[in-house]
């Protein structure tokens, strides 16, 4: 199926977690990883490139000029109904007290694929009210040039 050429609905996404790092990174060595899904997201927020902006201010001109410097993929965050028993949330808490990379996995439901490597850096528990669910979000921070695998 080729990459959606119409709106999509976030429902059907998945995000997945693998310990390993790909030994090359490129879809190929990312697809050859074992992956566990993460159960109960309720949302996975934005990802995306992000540069910092550098201003240039010369005498000869008045305008700040910007130029683009470093940039970092994302810190997108992932709220989950609290599941702990759950192996993808498991792991991803053994992500969050590792200072070592893993390797994430977002999939659409049109069948792309966007992954990345990176750190679990939080993941904060809300009670919420009385008529809500114990939720967590998983805070991650991307450390890898994002790969993008759309479907054929």
């Amino acid at each position: 199926m080729p990459a959606a050429t119409k709106p999509q609905p976030s429902a059907g996404a998945t995000l997945s977690i693998a310990s390993a790092l790909p030994t090359t990174e490129d879809d190929t060595g990312y697809a050859a990883l074992t992956w566990v899904v993460v159960g109960e997201i309720v949302n996975i927020g934005e990802f995306s490139r992000a540069y910092n902006l550098v201003p240039v201010n010369s005498l000869s001109q008045r305008q700040t000029r910007n130029l683009k410097g470093s940039y970092t993929e994302g810190t997108p965050p992932v709220q989950v109904n609290y599941a702990p028993g759950d192996a993808g949330q498991q792991d991803m808490l053994e992500a969050l007290v590792s200072d070592d990379d893993v390797s994430f996995k977002i999939t659409l439901n049109d069948g792309t694929i966007f992954y990345n490597q990176g750190l679990v850096t939080s993941a904060p528990i809300s009670l919420g009210g009385v008529d809500e669910l114990v939720s967590a979000t998983f805070n991650l921070a991307f450390n890898g040039a994002m790969v993008i695998k759309y479907p054929t």
